[in-house]
């Protein structure tokens, strides 16, 4: 199996800098292809949002380039190793960021959302409310948890999935990378197989869309040549302008073929 890879950013009608930041790799070894892909979304309430992003993506790139090759080559792609290496990375960029803002008396962060594909297996490394979704057959899947306020009091059964749509406190985060001293990522993990198809993307993308919504673009385009793939993003893009979204909007595809 390889994959296919997408992807659109738009900076949105109101801000005068785009704060996201992403990367989209594959790379063909003697184990298999491979992919990362990293959805960075800058606080936009906070200042330098697109130095924190860009900081963290640099960091990926720099890991998946350099010290990946080194863990496939002494059969250590599984979660034990990935999850600590990934520990590893994101508290070191988190304690960049954090030295940066206290340097230039500022506050600094950024949402980190990084998927890594080998071998049939995905590695899923989170913080924030940035999502990835995963669409099998006739199934959608909201792969990440979202590190906000709302979020929170939901799992904890204080307020109802029909309420958290609503709620106001969606875009209150209780983590991100670059604020405290320490975090906690979260760690997904599963298989994938030909066909499945993978969005990472900011709030931006998916605050006024209906998960149905997702799911039908994201399977009109694996019937579609892989061309169509940034272009089925542009659509969503300006479907959720038109709604009034206002935010940076990005998405990344991940198509397994």
């Amino acid at each position: 199996m390889t994959f296919t890879l997408a992807a659109a950013t738009n900076i949105g009608t109101r801000k005068n800098v785009n704060q996201d930041s992403y990367m989209l790799k594959k790379a063909s070894t003697s184990f298999g292809d491979v992919c990362l892909a990293v959805m960075c979304d800058g606080m936009g309430g906070l200042a330098d949002g697109e130095v924190a992003s860009q900081n963290a993506i640099a960091a990926f790139d720099g890991w998946f380039t350099g010290r990946f090759p080194q863990i496939l080559k002494n059969g250590d792609c599984n979660m034990n190793v990935l999850g600590a290496e990934m520990d590893k990375l994101i508290s070191d960029i988190n304690s960049m960021l954090v030295d940066y803002g206290t340097k230039n008396n500022i506050h600094v962060g950024t949402t980190t959302t990084a998927l890594l594909l080998s071998g049939g297996n995905y590695y899923l490394f989170h913080v924030g409310d940035s999502r990835c979704y995963i669409c099998s057959g006739e199934t959608l899947t909201q792969l990440s948890d979202d590190d906000s306020l709302a979020a929170q009091k939901m799992r904890n059964g204080e307020i109802t999935p029909e309420e958290f749509v609503t709620s106001r406190e969606k875009h209150i985060l209780v983590q991100c990378v670059g604020v405290n001293d320490t975090l906690s990522v979260r760690k997904y993990s599963g298989t994938y197989q030909q066909g499945d198809c993978f969005l990472l993307c900011c709030d931006g993308l998916y605050n006024k869309l209906t998960p149905d919504e997702i799911k039908t673009m994201m399977q009109i385009q694996k019937r579609e040549k892989s061309t169509y793939m940034p272009i089925a993003i542009e659509k969503l893009i300006d479907t959720v302008i038109s709604r009034g979204e206002t935010d940076n909007i990005t998405g990344l595809l991940v198509n397994v073929v």
